[in-house]
Parts: structure tokens; C-alpha cells; sequence
């Protein structure tokens, strides 16, 4: 009986196929759009004085990977980013959020950047 359920698992292990996380898109332009942020990270709203902004990344998925070196191409305002590519190759688009003070800029806090 052990056998034989080993055996099925071992069937069901090999039968199933891994889901693919990425897929991949031929283009030489793609638009990129996220939620808006509205709150602060307790979910209070935004205090007055202070805004989010946007700032897009692209990394090169055959030459870095780990998106460790990633290349800041844009900063927004607005809730998506066109992206044109000049060169062929496979990029990952990441997009990271900042709330700032509108008076004087300072950067109150950030968060990590969500990859494509």
C-alpha cells in the first residue's frame, strides 16, 4: 500500500506543470498603469501638504536578472507611463511610490518597487 501511494504521488508530481510567472510581450512602445495611492500605510488619508509620486524603472531580464542595477526612466504624477524601447531585448518595467511635501519636496516616504 506504501508503494503504491508513493507511487501515485510521485505520478501527480511529475504531471503537473509549473506556472509561468512572466509573460512576455513583443513591443517596441507598452503603456504600464497601477492603482492610485490615496492613503497613508495606516489608511488614513493623505495630509494636506503632501502628494505621491511615481517614479518607473526598467531592468534588463538577460543581463541583470536580480533587477539589481534597474535604470530610472521616468517620474510621474499620473497613474500610468508610456515606455518606448529603442533597443531589442526582454525588460522588466517596475514602478515605485513617493509621498513627498509639496512646499520643499522632502521625500516622507517610499516603497519598494513592484516589477512587472
Amino acid at each position: 500500500m506504501k508503494k503504491l501511494l508513493l507511487l501515485g504521488a510521485l505520478l501527480l508530481a511529475l504531471s503537473s506543470t509549473p506556472a509561468q510567472g512572466q509573460q512576455w510581450v513583443t513591443a517596441n512602445q507598452a503603456t504600464i498603469a497601477w492603482d492610485a495611492v490615496t492613503d497613508s500605510i495606516d489608511g488614513t488619508p493623505l495630509p494636506a501638504g503632501e502628494k505621491i509620486r511615481f517614479i518607473v524603472y526598467l531592468s534588463n531580464a538577460d543581463t541583470d536578472p536580480n533587477k539589481t542595477n534597474p535604470a530610472e526612466i521616468a517620474t510621474t504624477e499620473a497613474k500610468q507611463h508610456v515606455v518606448t524601447l529603442n533597443v531589442e531585448g526582454r525588460f522588466f518595467v517596475g514602478v515605485r511610490s513617493e509621498r513627498f511635501r509639496i512646499d520643499n519636496g522632502a521625500i516622507l516616504s517610499s516603497s519598494v518597487i513592484a516589477w512587472s
